[in-house]
């Protein structure tokens, strides 16, 4: 049996959770309050200092980077299902948009997330939006013609945005590529 430890509040738990529910993959969920120091020790005591982690039951250690989780996951399921393919230039094309999603605007949101305003966060959107927009203008997915893990991160991260900011009418494809997003099934489980 495999643990997912993991925090209320982070996107990264929602895009752990969500790639758990994609490939339709059995974890214990095991919440933790970080506010609770009983929690933190006991995490502590096993070796966990980052979450999201992917505890493996038979094995010493965990994952705690997505792509390292969906990685080990995709190992478990058929390719299909696999959120990062395994060949070079599928997994290339995926970890690229990763990154990119990641960085240009997960990080960004994620600091919006925590305060009201921040014209440095918005500035940075404002440049990453756009190639989201025109990537999405002729294609469905983000890194090629099915869902991965680029597409988990960018749909949490949209949805999060949307929170707070209206953003929808000046990118209308990443306000479709957002409700289609919303209406799989493994998002509506979150």
């Amino acid at each position: 049996m495999m643990k997912l430890w993991y925090a209320a509040q982070p996107a990264s738990t929602r895009i752990a959770r969500l790639m758990c529910y994609e490939m339709e993959v059995e974890v214990e969920e095991c919440l933790v309050d970080l506010e609770n120091e009983n929690h933190r020790q006991s995490l502590l005591a096993i070796g966990i200092n980052k979450l999201p982690a992917l505890q493996i039951q038979e094995a010493p250690g965990y994952f705690s980077l997505l792509p390292d989780i969906a990685e080990y996951l995709g190992t478990l399921v058929s390719p299909e299902r696999r959120l990062i393919p395994w060949d070079s230039e599928g997994g290339f094309e995926v970890r690229r948009w990763i990154y990119y999603v990641g960085n240009l605007v997960g990080t960004p949101i994620g600091l919006l997330e925590l305060r009201e305003e921040d014209s440095d966060c918005r500035k940075l959107l404002s440049g990453s939006l756009p190639a989201l927009e025109a990537r999405l203008t002729d294609q469905e997915y983000m890194a090629g013609d099915r869902f991965s893990l680029a597409d988990c991160a960018l749909g949490v991260y949209l949805a999060a945005y949307r929170a707070k900011a209206k953003w929808e009418s000046e990118y209308p494809q990443l306000a479709a590529y957002l409700r289609r997003f919303q209406l799989r099934t493994a998002v509506r489980r979150l």
